[in-house]
C-alpha cells in the first residue's frame, strides 16, 4: 500500500479502510514485519534513480 511517491501512513491508513493510524501501523508491522516508515525507507533506498553519467547519449527503446 505504500509507494515511493506519496502516501503518508495516515493517508495509507484511510485508503486501506482503517480509522486508526496506530492500529494500521500495528497491523502493517504484523503482516509485513516492519513499520510503514521502515518500508518507505527500504523502498527509497532500493528504488533510487541513478544519475546519468556526463556526456552520455539518451537512447530511447521506442
Amino acid at each position: 500500500m505504500t509507494s515511493p511517491d506519496a502516501y503518508t501512513a495516515a493517508a495509507a491508513c484511510h485508503a486501506a479502510g482503517f480509522e486508526s493510524t496506530p492500529q494500521f501501523n500495528r497491523e502493517f508491522q504484523r503482516h509485513f514485519g516492519m513499520t510503514p516508515a521502515e518500508e518507505v525507507r527500504r523502498m527509497r533506498d532500493g528504488y533510487v534513480l541513478r544519475q546519468r553519467p556526463p556526456n552520455s547519449a539518451y537512447v530511447s527503446s521506442h
